[in-house]
């Protein structure tokens, strides 16, 4: 994880939490988060890259579901496309959490919001624009569907996770949520979030 030694770990955690790794484990174990109903049996899915446009937000988690949020990422995006004639005949939405809050603090917790676009559109944004071109890497893809308010998605996340068939290992590509509908028409019972656990088999 990055770290030379197991003295160097120890010291970073002392100095960030005051705590050893046995006490931060005992710590992250004790506020572990419980998902209210039973999941749904994953599917495996092969994907190729999808090309999308992404926007960087460094937010609260818990900000994702607002207006304001909304305006910022998912109306910027579709207007961009729309204004560079690179609107899909179905766009959809993604989002990469960068970090677990329990680890980061929620100041610098990193969120790209992504819309796909046209396919080999050979569109490349200026360095300055704040949105840019990225493609959902190819992966083999364990996908998991959640239903409900996005405030349990860090229950659902700690319940899949362990679910995990022990043959399978996490692969080293971010783990994508695809939304497959907005909380500005739907109520927050009939939210549906799927998230896409990379894997290695």
């Amino acid at each position: 994880i990055g770290f030379a030694n197991q003295s160097a770990l120890n010291n970073t955690l002392q100095k960030k939490y005051n705590l050893t790794p046995r006490e931060l484990q005992k710590k992250l174990l004790e506020t572990s988060h419980t998902y209210p109903s039973c999941i749904s049996p994953y599917r495996l899915l092969a994907s190729h890259p999808i090309p999308v446009l992404s926007l960087s937000y460094i937010p609260h988690y818990d900000t994702c579901t607002t207006v304001a949020f909304a305006t910022y990422t998912w109306a910027c995006l579709y207007k961009y496309a729309q204004e560079n004639s690179l609107l899909p005949d179905k766009e959809d939405y993604w989002g990469i959490a960068y970090d677990d809050t329990d680890i980061t603090s929620s100041e610098k917790c990193r969120f790209y919001a992504c819309m796909t676009i046209q396919k080999e559109t050979g569109f490349n944004p200026s360095l300055t624009s704040q949105i840019k071109y990225m493609a959902l890497p190819q992966s083999t893809y364990a996908v998991y569907t959640h239903q409900g308010d996005y405030v349990l998605l860090d229950a659902f996340y700690e319940t899949i996770l362990k679910q995990l068939p022990q043959s399978y290992r996490l692969g080293e590509t971010p783990v994508l949520e695809h939304y497959l509908n907005s909380p500005t028409d739907t109520d927050t019972k009939g939210l549906l979030t799927e998230i896409w656990i990379p894997i290695v088999r």
